[in-house]
């Protein structure tokens, strides 16, 4: 699931980035989308994974990224309202216990130019003694949106 969240984030990017591409993208007056703003074109569409993703399997899943988007602009999903509503891309952020936040250093998240995806780890993360690979189960997935 460490990876399912950020590849589905990627995916709904890169087709609200489409969607918007096809309305226009400059600026032009839409009735359901409004008017595009510049800010809005600038969509980041990169695929954010964990640390402990192996850069083989990352670029693995960055190769099918373009299937999938097709595939969800294919089904019939309604980009058209999921554009409405995010006005800025999904990215996942990982906290775990030994992240460290202080709240009074905690951007505020109209500066973000991102909408976070909180995915909290219950357990902690565990270094191999064999290996330099990381031990990480998500136990809790969380959307935090304003």
């Amino acid at each position: 699931m460490s990876k399912t969240i950020p590849i589905w984030a990627c995916v709904l990017n890169r087709a609200i980035a489409n969607y918007r591409r096809r309305m226009g993208g400059d600026g032009q007056q839409d009735d359901r989308l409004g008017t595009i703003s510049l800010e809005m074109l600038h969509w980041d569409i990169s695929l954010h994974l964990p640390l402990w993703v192996s850069k083989t399997e990352a670029a693995s899943i960055e190769d099918r990224l373009e299937e999938w988007t097709k595939n969800l602009e294919a089904s019939g999903a309604d980009i058209a309202s999921l554009t409405l509503f995010l006005k800025k891309p999904l990215r996942s952020l990982w906290i775990s216990q030994r992240t460290v936040i202080w709240l009074n250093e905690v951007p505020d998240h109209d500066s973000w130019s991102f909408t976070p995806l909180i995915l909290v780890s219950t357990l902690r993360w565990q270094r191999s003694e064999t290996t330099d690979n990381f031990r990480v189960q998500l136990a809790l997935y969380t959307w935090c949106r304003r």
